[in-house]
């Protein structure tokens, strides 16, 4: 539901990040956890004890540099200008000076681990761990979870190390100012689930992945540190902040369930971040699918229908959800995980003015449109119900901030405004925060820059 931000990112992080890493790469280490139930890699495995694979990268990053540079690629867009502008220098360079007064050196681990994935078997799973490492006795980090936005391609993903993963410059400049980041992969993508279809919107299946995530990333700092697999003097002192904007604020919203039910040990919650989160499915968004208006991210339609195919297979089987020429023209794209830009354009080649309905076959548009005139209708109606997020538990004592902005052309405004409404029944601890008007994609932006001053404010 957003783009990729090819032309911000490739620039930036290329020469910043992945220069710096590639150097060290190959540097890797096994680390036996006899309490890790959920941990594991092909090598050695041990039902009994579990293991744990992870390359290791370091490197000293100068935060304040890094972002400067950032903001100098932003100030060249039209977007970012005048005082939306000073907003998000304010945000980040003003909020890490006031925080973090030295370099911060950085340990970069990606992390393979199982995950009890939703369909039933164990699966194994990938996760970049971004850690802050110190000379200096007892200082301490907190850790940030930052669930990724809509991915599309068999080379995204964190541990793929591609400049196209928008979250990086966000996820490097947090762990150079102190806070430790973890960013899950996610069902199928990177190098271990590259034969999984990614579970998109699939509530459930993204919910457990993540709070596996967590659970992993929590045991590896706690017992890595203990068992001396890195040398490193910073403590982690279990304060947490969850985030994701788009998919990512979905599926932030889908953790906030699963913890709810299975609470990860040893950690202190403080701050969750669902941003721009597409979090009524069965309402606003299904209003998206139904419009008659061109939809500027028209994948979201048939990348949601196979995400959801493995929840109901007969009712959401491909060949009876798509029409014909859809089916063979354009499904092959999204099963094969090309690229996004080689998918958007073979989407706008086939619906040209069309709504995006067109896609569908005669019956799934009826299920769509009348749902109640049907038995197939229903069965999707309950099914678009189970994957709303916007009626999620909240986790006691924790605030949630919810930032969107009104002009959102992809998830639109009512989805957060909904959330709202119903938290705010639940806890006092809930605020909406309202983002300047642009679009999805750039009000990403402005979302990550407030995220990380409400981060540094309520974690450092």
């Amino acid at each position: 539901m957003r783009k990729n931000f090819n032309y911000l990112l490739c620039m930036v992080l290329a020469v910043l990040v992945f220069s710096a890493c590639q150097t060290n790469s190959g540097f890797t280490l096994y680390l036996e956890n006899k309490n890790c139930k959920s941990i594991r890699y092909k090598d050695g495995y041990n039902e009994n004890k579990g293991d744990l694979k992870a390359a290791a990268y370091c490197g000293d990053r100068d935060a304040y540099s890094y972002m400067c540079k950032v903001l100098q690629h932003f100030e060249n867009e039209d977007h970012l200008t005048g005082e939306r502008f000073e907003t998000f220098k304010k945000n980040t360079l003003e909020t890490a000076k006031s925080k973090r007064t030295k370099n911060i050196n950085l340990l970069w681990y990606d992390i393979r681990y199982i995950s009890e994935y939703s369909e039933g078997e164990a699966k194994e799973e990938c996760a970049t761990l971004l850690i802050p490492y110190s000379n200096t006795k007892n200082e301490e980090f907190p850790l940030v979870e930052i669930n990724h936005g809509t991915l599309i391609g068999s080379d995204t993903g964190t541990t793929t190390h591609n400049s196209n993963y928008s979250e990086w410059w966000t996820a490097w400049y947090l762990a150079s100012t102190g806070v430790a980041v973890l960013l899950p992969e996610t069902p199928g993508f990177g190098e271990t689930q590259k034969e999984i279809f990614h579970p998109y919107m699939n509530k459930e299946a993204l919910g457990i992945s993540s709070r596996d995530a967590l659970n992993a990333a929590v045991q590896f700092l706690t017992t890595a540190k203990n068992e001396g697999f890195y040398d490193n003097e910073m403590i982690f002192n279990g304060k947490v902040a969850l985030a994701g904007y788009s998919e990512g604020g979905f599926t932030t919203l889908a953790l906030m369930e699963e913890l709810k039910k299975d609470p990860v040990e040893g950690i202190d919650i403080k701050l969750i971040l669902p941003m721009a989160a597409p979090a009524d499915v069965s309402g606003a968004m299904v209003e998206c699918f139904k419009s008659e208006n061109k939809y500027p991210h028209p994948f979201y339609m048939p990348y949601c229908f196979l995400g959801w195919e493995k929840i109901n297979p007969v009712l959401l089987d491909k060949n009876r959800v798509f029409n014909e020429k859809f089916l063979s023209d354009v499904v092959p794209l999204f099963l094969n995980k090309s690229s996004k830009a080689d998918l958007e354009e073979k989407i706008d080649e086939y619906l040209g003015d069309q709504p995006c309905y067109t896609m569908l076959s005669d019956e799934a548009r009826d299920w769509l449109f009348n749902p109640e005139n049907s038995e197939g209708g229903m069965a999707l109606k309950n099914l678009l119900e189970k994957n709303d997020a916007f009626d999620v538990p909240v986790l006691e004592n924790v605030k949630v901030k919810i930032l969107h902005s009104p002009t959102d052309d992809s998830v639109p405004f009512a989805n957060s405004e909904k959330l709202y409404d119903r938290m705010k029944t639940k806890s006092s601890l809930v605020e909406l925060i309202v983002l300047p008007d642009d679009t999805h994609d750039w009000a990403f932006v402005d979302a990550w820059g407030y995220a990380y001053k409400l981060i540094m404010e309520e974690l450092m």
